[in-house]
């Protein structure tokens, strides 16, 4: 049997609550994450690429 619609439902401040605690929880090393991004752009993921337009010469 399904719930009412408002027993569903989860309000606006309870969800951000538990997605700032989740955040606040994972520890994050900002050297491991900077070292992990560079060793995925340059070696593993060849389809990623960042790309600039050319410059103009002045």
């Amino acid at each position: 049997m399904a719930r009412k619609r408002d027993k569903r439902r989860v309000g606006k401040e309870q969800l951000a609550l538990a997605v700032r605690k989740n955040f606040n929880g994972s520890a994050v090393n900002e050297n491991e994450v900077v070292v992990d991004l560079l060793y995925k752009v340059r070696a593993q993921d060849k389809s990623f690429r960042v790309r600039f337009a050319p410059m103009k010469p002045r």
